[in-house]
């Protein structure tokens, strides 16, 4: 057994499956201990916004622009999770890379073919 054969052996889970499960990570985990996922909070902040602009009322006016800035906000917040998460899985896929080489059995991926 190859050093990278061992290294392999301890992964619980093969890379074909990387995206399963970090969309499911993405779509269902918190920020905090309590709390909505990131994706259904969005969902709330987006369907606020619209329900007030719905309504056509003509003094609604600053009532939609606070709830727009709350909804780009949390907009924000999720796409910072989400290219966190790119970023862990770039980097897993990186060692994953690193340690095969080093154990002789096959040549790195190119830059960008993750």
């Amino acid at each position: 057994m190859t050093r990278g054969d061992s290294v392999a052996a301890n992964y619980a889970f093969s890379p074909s499956e990387d995206d399963v499960i970090m969309k499911h990570r993405l779509f269902t985990r918190t920020t905090t201990t309590r709390g909505d996922p990131p994706l259904k909070k969005l969902q709330k902040k987006f369907t606020s916004f619209v329900s007030e602009v719905d309504k056509d009322k003509d003094n609604n006016y600053n009532d939609c622009e606070k709830l727009a800035r709350a909804f780009l906000q949390e907009l924000m917040t999720f796409e910072i999770l989400f290219l966190k998460s790119k970023v862990i899985v770039e980097a897993n896929i990186r060692e994953k890379d690193i340690q095969r080489v080093e154990g002789g059995n096959e040549s790195p991926n190119p830059a960008g073919a993750g």
